[in-house]
């Protein structure tokens, strides 16, 4: 009987060998896929805050912009003011154009940037959430989000997903406005 010597085939270790070779492969896509994923949803969380953050901004921007400081009887208020420890913005501005200034706040309430209007002499009793989710009211010592350095207001807004996916890394939105209305800042 004749045998071949020459013969064709794969052997259990050449098998073996392919197959955790495969699983090397394979393992080292699924990481790379995953840590992408990961990168993206942690993208979206920050842009998604801070798009929130951009578009309050600019409404407060066109607020401070527009301010007037006023009297009420013998008692004057600057156009624009901040209190609590910078947790809160007074501006007095003519939001609808009809030539009576109006009290606008801005203020922290909880974890939300809240924006409430009321007449003159009077505080907002109907506030709306502008920005949610913010970091500011939550560090040790509190981070003041408005602050004031001659004629310009600072805004910092440390903001957070929604899922506070960002939590250890908030998405900072920081801007400062110049307040030229003569003596609104005096």
């Amino acid at each position: 009987m004749h045998t071949k010597l020459n013969s064709r085939g794969v052997t259990l270790i050449e098998l073996i060998v392919a197959i955790a070779l495969l699983s090397v492969v394979m393992s080292s896509a699924y990481a790379l896929l995953s840590f992408s994923r990961s990168a993206l949803a942690e993208t979206e969380a920050q842009f998604g805050a801070g798009q929130d953050a951009r578009m309050a901004i600019m409404q407060m921007d066109k607020e401070i912009r527009k301010a007037r400081d006023t009297s009420i009887g013998d008692i004057y208020y600057k156009a624009v003011d901040i209190a609590s420890s910078g947790m809160q913005l007074n501006v007095y501005v003519d939001t609808d154009n009809d030539g009576i200034l109006q009290l606008v706040q801005y203020k922290l309430v909880g974890e939300n940037l809240v924006r409430g209007e009321a007449s003159l002499g009077s505080t907002p009793t109907i506030w709306y959430t502008i920005v949610g989710t913010l970091k500011n009211g939550k560090n040790t010592p509190q981070t003041p989000i408005f602050s004031i350095d001659k004629s310009k207001i600072m805004i910092t807004l440390e903001v957070l997903d929604e899922n506070e996916r960002i939590y250890n890394n908030p998405m900072v939105v920081k801007t400062s406005i110049t307040v030229r209305s003569k003596g609104a800042m005096d």
